[in-house]
């Protein structure tokens, strides 16, 4: 029952310690607290070396550091907001995956399905809303293009960076919100390594192993890791037993460094995964508001859904648990090479970095274990009928079908940096480079209905939409052993190119001030809106066949590729006030840019394509040590601007299936983000961080889809008020004015907090354990803020013991069983009802069980 991939071809294409008086330093921040700035240089994978800027505090060894800006930085130096967790966090706190990571960063939310297929962050209010992600991901410098693979399993890592804020001149891909950076561990000149095993309730089955092996001591060295892991899900149907949420992972990681000389050096990493999810556990709302869309049972339904999400029970589709069915088949090639050569007064370095991404998703599109009620009608009377008459056969029964949506995608990203940094130690830094990448995603999106069970002399009526995602003239679809499957195929091909420069000088004592700059254009292009799935009826004599016949959108009835170039400058300044080692005042500006694209599901020439999204961020910010360093505090406010704001949502015109992006105005951003650590004793740490985001649309903001539905739900859900005409180059057109409404998918608040202990005991030993509290408040699902999921809240805790090399852990995830939803998101149903729903994609249920770890 597995769908398969088409193979598509066009043509060629294959488818720091300083002292000064206290006063004088606390003068001079206020006079410069509202100056503006930022970062000179990308944060690319590791340094080979460490290099410390003289300007800087020299770094202790219990200092967290950071290479946000290609250079090893204390932490509380960096002129940014940065979370970061490291190696060694990760391992004893049992982090696997970017919820975990989101749950101690205030202000990162992370929402998405157990599959990992739709994984995408959002940082300060600026969420994934339509095209590209505005928060980038890099594994080691290499850019994570495909959402699905944003999820690499935490092999062997030395930290994670979350860095806030639009770094699109730092970076060169689209940071528009921020960026995160994965790190692995660089090969070192010891014999060393890990091993660990993990079990628990659900089917829990973990292991991951490290060597360290010095080939030749100071030369050349190497490292590798495997790890496996397994969860048979812990949602489950009440009535039939079966369960979903499962997975099976298994990933390996080689890595090398070559010191050829002592001012040049060679390091790489290979990483591959591949990775097997059961269908996302999913449950829908029941429409509760607008009009009767049918009087014919059992098709009695209301036309939308409004206000707080409420779940149907959960359920499981037989089918998908037939072999050979899986919710995501995942397969993840990423690797990156560096050469560094020292020349004296600066480093050189040329980056290169590859990724090859292939999954296979397939999904239960409705959630129900009976599937949906279709509407029966004869095959003679829908011959009788003759062209263009769907809806004329009277319905003479029903029947229940399954539904499925998928994707079969293959994304490719080849990327090449060249760039010049001065020494840190040089009273001027400057930063200079170019930039290369080239990326190509080809996309195959399927809509599948089971007719096994339609009765031989039958077929199905299916409505409007039916229609138009299987681009169908009088009906779509004939019993059979298999699914039917409908694909739109396409291939998005984008070539970037870059130039950036940046400059830092420290024109005070303690006053760092840095300007950097990136120009990019990217050259989209989409081949080729096509579609497999177009049937015609034949033979009026009564002997039905469906004919193949190939179909192309109307907007491209020849299949000529779309091409479009996004040209743009991106900058960042910063000013950076040091008052003592511990105490730190910043303010910076900088501007982020999310490309624009296609629709390749536009029928109308003006949805072709969408605009780039940019916002203008300003912000300043504290960072403070006290009490001998016991006490951290960091506090920052922002203000952000955003102009031309890209959102998923129907098509205005009747004619185009499916959801489409549109730029639909403006927003702003305003907000703080604060995060302290306490350390009253030794063996006890509390930490607590809070993120707010008052994220709303600004006037001027309009949807052009939704009068009508506004209209239909009536006064108790939308204000008409808000139904308005707006003058446009169409004419005059009513509108849903989104003024002064919450941007859908981002909390307003988010809350972390932990305590962790580590208490010595006798001979060696030491007893730790930790508790962390997660909150986000709730989420609207769409532009019109009609339907809220939410407020979220989940406890995780662990306790266990440790000596020398060897530590075991008792964790507990999600400790009470908390079933809000990781995200809701808008559908359209393509059965008789004729009605939008809303469905949930479920977290992770409570997870229990024992790790044990071995270093040697």
């Amino acid at each position: 029952m597995a769908l398969k991939s088409t193979v598509y071809k066009r043509g060629s294409t294959n488818m720091m310690t300083r002292n000064s008086s206290f006063p004088s330093r606390a003068a001079t921040a206020l006079l410069l607290g509202t100056a503006l700035g930022s970062i000179a240089a990308p944060a690319f994978a590791q340094a080979a070396a460490p290099k410390v800027a003289a300007a800087d505090t020299a770094i202790a060894a219990d200092d967290i550091v950071v290479t946000a800006r290609n250079k090893v930085e204390r932490l509380q130096d960096v002129p940014l907001t940065i979370s970061a967790l490291s190696g060694e966090q990760i391992a004893k706190e049992g982090i696997r995956d970017l919820k975990d990571i989101a749950a101690k960063t205030p202000g990162l939310i992370i929402n998405g399905g157990g599959s990992e297929s739709l994984t995408r962050p959002s940082i300060r209010g600026l969420p994934s809303t339509g095209g590209d992600p505005t928060v980038a991901i890099f594994y080691d410098g290499a850019y994570l293009f495909n959402p699905a693979a944003n999820n690499v399993m935490l092999l062997d890592m030395a930290r994670v960076e979350v860095v806030k804020g639009p770094v699109n001149s730092l970076y060169g891909r689209p940071a528009y919100a921020g960026a995160i950076n994965y790190i692995s561990n660089l090969p070192t000149n010891q014999l060393e390594g890990r091993v660990l095993g993990s079990f628990g309730n659900d089917g829990q089955l973990k292991g991951q192993g490290v060597i360290n092996i010095p080939l030749v001591p100071d030369v050349l060295m190497i490292r590798a890791s495997a790890g496996y892991e397994k969860y048979n899900g812990g949602w489950k149907d009440e009535v039939n037993g079966l369960k979903q949420g499962g997975f099976q992972k298994r990933a390996g990681q080689l890595s090398a460094l070559w010191n050829i000389t002592d001012n040049i050096s060679v390091n790489g990493r290979v990483y591959y995964a591949h990775d097997v999810f059961d269908m996302n556990p999913i449950t829908f709302m029941e429409p509760n508001c607008g009009v009767p869309v049918t009087s014919f049972a059992p098709f009695q339904h209301l036309s939308y859904t409004c206000g707080q999400f409420v779940p149907r029970a959960f359920e499981v589709l037989p089918q998908s648990q037939e072999d050979g069915v899986t919710g995501n088949d995942r397969k993840v090639l990423n690797s990156f090479l560096k050469f560094n050569v020292d020349v004296g007064f600066g480093d050189l370095t040329a980056l290169t970095t590859y990724s090859d991404i292939k999954q296979h998703r397939f999904q239960d599109f409705v959630g129900r274990r009976a599937g949906l009620p279709f509407g029966l009608v004869t095959i003679p009377s829908v011959i009788a009928a003759g062209t263009g008459a769907l809806n004329a056969p009277p319905i003479v029964g029903t029947v229940n079908l399954p539904v499925f949506f998928g994707v079969v995608e293959n994304t490719k990203d080849f990327a090449q940096e060249i760039r010049f940094q001065s020494k840190p130690d040089k009273p001027i830094r400057l930063t200079a480079g170019g930039y290369y990448a080239h990326v190509t995603d080809y996309q195959e999106t399927i809509a599948g209905i089971d007719g096994r069970n339609i009765p031989t002399g039958f077929t199905i009526k299916g409505n409007s939409t039916t229609c138009l995602l299987f681009v169908c003239d009088r009906t779509f679809l004939v019993s059979g052993p298999t699914v039917s499957g409908a694909a739109t195929i396409g291939l998005a091909t984008s070539t970037i190119w870059s130039g950036f420069g940046g400059v830092e000088v420290d024109p005070l004592e303690g006053l760092t001030i840095t300007a950097d700059g990136r120009y990019t254009s990217d050259k989209r292009e989409l081949d080729s809106q096509y579609s497999n799935s177009a049937f015609t009826m034949n033979d009026a004599l009564g002997s039905v066949n469906y004919i193949y016949r190939p179909a192309r959108s109307i907007v491209n009835p020849n299949g000529d590729p779309v091409n479009k170039t996004f040209n743009y400058f991106s900058g960042r300044a910063s000013i950076r006030y040091k008052i003592d080692d511990d105490v730190m005042v910043y303010a910076t500006v900088a501007n982020g840019v999310k490309v624009g694209g296609f629709n390749a599901r536009a029928t109308h020439i003006e949805e072709q394509a969408y605009g780039n999204e940019t916002n203008m961020t300003y912000e300043a910010g504290i960072k403070s040590q006290f009490l001998d360093r016991k006490l951290l505090v960091n506090l920052s406010a922002f203000y952000i601007k955003i102009k031309d704001i890209q959102a998923n949502g129907p098509s205005k015109f009747a004619d185009t299936a499916g959801i489409i992006v549109t730029n639909v105005g403006g927003a702003t951003s305003k907000g703080l983000e604060f995060d302290t650590q306490l350390q009253p004793v030794k063996w006890m740490t509390f930490n607590a961080g809070l993120g707010y985001s008052k994220a709303v649309f600004s006037d001027g903001s309009y949807d052009y889809s939704f009068a009508a539905t506004c209209t239909a739900v009536g006064v108790a859900y939308c204000d008409p008020a808000r139904i308005v005409t707006v003058s446009s180059p169409q004419g005059n057109r009513t509108a849903f004015n989104l003024a002064g409404l919450q941007i859908p998918q981002a909390s307003r608040y988010t809350i972390s907090t932990g305590l962790d202990l580590d208490f010595p005991l006798d001979n060696g030993w030491s007893l730790f354990g930790g508790v962390k509290y997660r909150y986000q408040s709730k989420q609207y699902t769409g532009t019109q803020n009609f339907v809220w999921w939410g407020p979220l809240d989940r406890v995780d805790a662990r306790v266990g013991v440790e000596k020398g090399p060897i530590r075991v852990t008792a964790y507990v995830d999600n400790l009470t069983n908390n079933r809000t939803p990781d995200g809701v998101g808008l559908s359209s149903n393509i059965n008789d009802l004729n009605f939008i729903y809303q469905y949930a994609q479920l977290p992770f249920l409570r997870r229990f069980g024992v790790t044990a770890e071995y270093k040697f």
